[in-house]
C-alpha cells in the first residue's frame, strides 16, 4: 500500500516525481475511492500539522472530485499536485507578508538597537530563517538594509548641521567609527567629506 507520508514529503520538497509514489494498480473502484479519501484527509492534516497552512478549499474541492470519479486513474497525483500548488502559493504570500513586516519595523525603528534576533522574536520565526528569507527577498543583508536607512537618515541630518556624534547616535549606530565607516562604504565620502561638499552646493 502506498505510503501516504513519502507523498506529503515529496510534496514539501516539491519533487516532480510524485506520480511515482503511488500503488493503485488493481483497485476496484469502491477501493480506489478509499484511497483517493484517505490520501486527501491525510494531505490535508499533514500539511495543516507541519506547515500551519489550513488548504480546507483545495480539501473541499478534492472530496467534490472524489465523489464524482469514474475509476480516473490520474486523480490521485491531481489530488496530491493540488496540495502541493496551494502549499507552495500560501508559503509565497506568508513570506511576502514577513518582508512586508520586517521592513516596516525597521523603517520604523532603524535608529534604535535593531538586531536580527531581536526583528525575529518580533514576528515570530528563526533568525536562521528570517536571515535567509531577507536576503532571498531583498537581495540585501538585514545588516545591509538597516545601515541604508541609517545613512540615508544620516545625510537629512548632516544637512540640518547637526554634530556628527549626535548623528551618529540619533542613527543608531554604536559608535562613531562605525557611522563613518559604513556611511564612506555607502556614499564613498566620510559624514564630514559629505557635508563640506553639500555645504559648498547650497
Amino acid at each position: 500500500m502506498t505510503n501516504f507520508a513519502k507523498i506529503g514529503k515529496a510534496i514539501c520538497q516539491n519533487d516532480q516525481d510524485i506520480k511515482n509514489l503511488f500503488n493503485i494498480n488493481d483497485l476496484s473502484k469502491d477501493q480506489y475511492d478509499d484511497y483517493l479519501r484517505n490520501l486527501n484527509n491525510f494531505l490535508y492534516a499533514y500539511l495543516l500539522i507541519k506547515y500551519n497552512k489550513d488548504l480546507k478549499y483545495t480539501y473541499i474541492d478534492n472530496n467534490k472530485k472524489i465523489l464524482s470519479n469514474n475509476k480516473n486513474n490520474n486523480l490521485a497525483l491531481a489530488i496530491a499536485n493540488s496540495y502541493k500548488d496551494g502549499l507552495f502559493t500560501r508559503i509565497d504570500s506568508n513570506e511576502n507578508e514577513i518582508i512586508d513586516q520586517c521592513i516596516k519595523i525597521i523603517n520604523d525603528n532603524f535608529a534604535s538597537k535593531l538586531t536580527l534576533a531581536s526583528l525575529a522574536c518580533d514576528i515570530h520565526v528563526s533568525k536562521n530563517y528570517l536571515c535567509r528569507l531577507f536576503k532571498k527577498k531583498t537581495g540585501l543583508s538585514f545588516c545591509s538594509y538597516l545601515n541604508i536607512q541609517r545613512v540615508n537618515h544620516a545625510k537629512d541630518l548632516l544637512d540640518q548641521d547637526k554634530t556628527l556624534d549626535y548623528i551618529s547616535y540619533e542613527c543608531g549606530f554604536c559608535s562613531l567609527s562605525h557611522f563613518s565607516t559604513n556611511f564612506k562604504r555607502l556614499t564613498g565620502l566620510s559624514p564630514s567629506a559629505y557635508k563640506k561638499q553639500h555645504t559648498k552646493q547650497k
